[in-house]
């Protein structure tokens, strides 16, 4: 789980601090591209047992088999597309979206579904179709085209189709199906007459397809699979941690045959609460290297591949170049990195548990967004959390970073609205004293809050994780809390009450909700208030973790400092007590470690840092 947090922080960071984007052409009024139904650009991608296929969407009935592809889930569905306008001030004025039952139609001019005619709107995100209700199971064919700022009409688009699914429910994200990619070795060795060693290149998730011949019934031979190396031609038995490796025999049929080999179910990763693969791609494992033991015949490389599984991903969709060779490699380290775990199609914890927790998935989310036009895995891993939350009180409160981040990214309000009231609850307001501070720990966590926020367990202060040793698991060794106390008011939890807070206070602005927007603001304040008040060190000039201690941890000055908290007037001494710790803290807490020191301008001390 720390390293994938790890390459999802740098990433996020490279993406945000190093990327630029170059538009060249000639100034005209092109097409818009870039069409999105519900926030998916490949609405019509169909698949087989996990595997693209040719089929078109209206073709699907012919299959023999059943087929894997995305459908829209709602009968008023939301429309994007990149205004095709190349001027330097280019600016939509007007668009006009045609829906039609047919292709056909809509190359004639015709929208026998929706015309919405010309609309005055710079509006190019999250447009509501507001035609007669779909109908379900069927396909669609949709176009649009823009007008700029001088009232000069743009050619239309190409025909974007989607297919609508049961349309049985009041709200619900769109998503792709899990697709299965196809990897070719990179070298394979004959180590010994009945041993061959494979390298993929890459670690991915994914299982083993393997050509081999056998001249009688029920030989048997062992796969191995694992991520680490024991030398230049063997596996590593025993990795150690959550590094994996397995051992699986593979009995052979006369003749010559191709096989998939079947991952075994892991107890750790397959339990009641973790996220489960569909049937289409069986069960995985990460690993680069694969041997062959037992088999004497001839093995060529064309004749067993590595079968990954992951979400659509564009890799065109982001570049990174510089003159420094150390940061292109880690730019597509961690580009690689976000599509091979994404295996699940929610963000989840690598392959530890598979579960997915609010923190991880923010961090991920954010990393997302910076290598691929791509929104529908973080949404629906957001959503999935609403109501699945773990244990952390400051993870609980995550899902309104992860809410207001999902907005800014794709400008559709649809998830704000549905999830409002949840979104208040996840503010954890509700266990907040007269100063505004709050806590779980002296008594004001009811059944009620409880059931408000999804959770049925035990809520719990975090800060980072592990408190001791490597994964929590030795109390002997020291943890990644940099020796946080934690007391009844907590520094950190009351830290991010308050961005949840300041974040509500947008949502509710977003949605015209004027009384609720200046009822979190004031909150907000109040909270501000109170925490530099009972929470920072005037002796010190930084904050301690929490009342009744005089412990200071990097943490308890790393969160205010990203969160907009500390005064003007203290930043200086708060930044020197943050660079005093160095990095004593884990990846995940390494996000807002940047997140503040870049906020306070600290950018050289941050640059050195990542």
């Amino acid at each position: 789980m720390k390293k994938v947090l790890l390459l999802g922080l740098v990433i996020s960071w490279m993406s945000g601090s190093f990327m630029n984007v170059v538009v060249a052409g000639t100034p005209e009024q092109l097409a818009p591209t870039g069409l999105m139904v519900e926030l998916l650009a490949s609405p019509d991608r169909v698949s087989v047992d996990g595997e693209r296929a040719s089929t078109l969407l209206g073709e699907i009935q012919s299959l023999r088999q059943i087929p894997e592809f995305p459908v829209i889930r709602t009968s008023r569905p939301h429309f994007s597309w990149i205004v095709g306008d190349t001027s330097e001030s280019a600016m939509q004025s007007a668009y006009q979206v045609l829906m039609a039952s047919s292709p056909e139609q809509l190359q004639s001019g015709e929208a026998d579904v929706w015309d919405s005619g010309k609309v005055e709107s710079n509006r190019s995100t999250a447009v509501e179709y507001q035609g007669p209700p779909l109908r379900p199971n069927t396909t669609y064919f949709w176009k649009v085209r823009t007008w700029n700022r001088d009232g000069e009409a743009s050619p239309y688009s190409r025909v974007q189709q989607f297919r609508t699914g049961e349309l049985d429910q009041e709200y619900a994200t769109s998503y792709y199906p899990l697709e299965k990619g196809i990897v070719k070795p990179k070298r394979l060795t004959r180590v010994a007459p009945e041993r061959y060693f494979v390298d993929f290149g890459k670690a991915a998730f994914g299982r083993v397809r393997i050509t081999l011949s056998s001249s009688k019934n029920h030989q048997q031979v062992f796969i191995h699979l694992g991520e680490v190396p024991a030398g230049p031609d063997s596996i590593d038995r025993n990795p150690g941690g959550s590094r994996r490796y397995k051992k699986i025999p593979l009995t052979l049929q006369q003749g010559i045959h191709t096989y998939t080999v079947r991952i075994p179910p892991d107890e750790r990763n397959t339990g009641p609460n973790a996220i489960k693969m569909p049937e289409y791609t069986g069960e995985v494992m990460p690993f680069r290297y694969c041997e062959i033991e037992g088999y004497s015949g001839e093995l060529h490389p064309s004749q067993i591949r590595q079968v990954v599984v992951h979400y659509p991903f564009n890799g065109q969709a982001s570049s990174f170049w510089s003159s420094n060779q150390v940061l292109n490699d880690v730019w597509d380290l961690c580009k690689y990195s976000i599509k091979a775990t994404s295996l699940t199609g929610i963000y989840i914890d690598g392959d530890r548990e598979r579960i997915p927790y609010e923190a991880d998935a923010y961090i991920n989310q954010l990393a997302h967004y910076g290598v691929d036009r791509e929104y529908t895995m973080a949404r629906r891993s957001h959503e999935y959390l609403i109501t699945h939350p773990t244990w952390p009180t400051e993870w609980i409160m995550h899902s309104v970073l992860m809410a207001w981040e999902d907005y800014m990214y794709t400008g559709d309000p649809k998830s704000l609205e549905y999830y409002y009231e949840d979104l208040q609850a996840k503010t954890l307001i509700a266990l907040k004293r007269e100063d505004g501070l709050i806590s779980t720990r002296t008594g004001l966590v009811t059944d009620e809050e409880l059931e408000s926020i999804h959770f049925d367990g035990e809520l719990r202060d975090i800060v980072d994780w592990p408190h001791t040793g490597i994964l929590g698991l030795n109390e002997g060794e020291g943890g990644e809390t940099d020796g946080y106390v934690f007391t009844d008011i907590n520094t950190v939890v009351n830290a991010f009450h308050y961005r949840a807070l300041i974040l509500m206070s947008r949502i509710a602005e977003e949605l015209g909700n004027q009384n609720d927007t200046e009822f979190y603001s004031d909150q907000a304040a109040k909270v501000k208030a109170s925490f530099n008040e009972k929470l920072l060190d005037d002796s010190k000039g930084y904050y301690v973790d929490g009342e009744s201690t005089d412990h200071s941890s990097l943490h308890a000055n790393m969160f205010p400092l990203a969160f907009g908290l500390v005064p003007e007037g203290y930043k200086d001494s708060v930044v020197q007590f943050i660079r005093s710790r160095g990095m004593a803290c884990s990846v995940y807490g390494a996000q807002y470690l940047l997140d503040g020191l870049y906020e306070a301008d600290a950018d050289d001390y941050a640059l050195e840092l990542l």
